[in-house]
């Protein structure tokens, strides 16, 4: 078990200053029914997702079904962290307005100059852009991302939802410039984003750890 510890906490030393701006995938476009803000509660729903225990099975599905457990579960818990920003910026796409993004592309860093004549949609852009999340990555690939964000829209609907509410009731009030665009990303990186934290604190979650260290004692060592 020390093993594991040791091997993902250097994994996440690495990696853990990841963004939390995302990007979405043009081939997940998951359609959910509107919702008004106060039909759930935002905090609950996020403390079930936070408090959620996964099983060996949902590691490998999550990863893909490409490799092993003992191979996934390190890469997951970062996959699982990143794919909840790929949903925000999906719902923030749809809430101004703006088509999905596009498959990945090389980085390129723009400076503040092309912002100059940027439209809305070009200013969105520039603030949702990240190495971690184009073909320079040195952590990710586009194809890890279906499997991640297909669980989490099937196991954690309400997550999804409280993108959706929380970004077309910023909509709902303002125009679509980069006033909105900024304060739609802000509500994300200020007020939503720091409360869903279930993976940066999964292997400090000693009951969630134990039982799927003792669950995959127990099960036979065929992957």
């Amino acid at each position: 078990m020390w093993k594991i510890i040791i091997i993902c906490l250097c994994f996440f030393a690495i990696h853990s200053n990841a963004d939390t701006t995302g990007e979405s995938l043009n081939s997940l476009n998951v359609s959910t029914s509107e919702t008004s803000s106060s039909s759930f509660d935002m905090d609950q729903a996020i403390a079930q997702f936070n408090t959620s225990c996964l099983s060996r099975r949902d590691f490998i599905e999550l990863g893909g079904n490409i490799t092993g457990f003992l191979h996934t579960i390190c890469f997951v818990a970062l996959l699982m962290n990143k794919a909840v920003d790929v949903i925000a910026n999906s719902e923030m796409r749809a809430a101004l307005g703006f088509p999905p993004a596009g498959p990945w592309k090389h980085y390129r860093k723009r400076n503040l100059e092309e912002l100059e004549f940027a439209t809305p949609e070009e200013y969105f852009e520039f603030k949702e852009e990240t190495k971690k999340l184009s073909l320079d990555s040195e952590l990710y690939y586009e194809h890890n991302f279906p499997p991640a964000i297909k669980f989490l829209d099937q196991r954690f609907p309400a997550i999804r939802r409280i993108f959706k509410n929380r970004f077309n009731n910023i909509h709902r009030a303002n125009p679509i410039d980069r006033e909105t665009v900024d304060a739609i990303r802000n509500e994300y990186a200020d007020h939503i984003r720091p409360k869903i934290q279930p993976f940066n604190d999964f292997f400090w979650n000693i009951r969630c750890f134990n039982k799927l260290y003792e669950n995959y004692q127990d099960e036979p060592k065929d992957i």
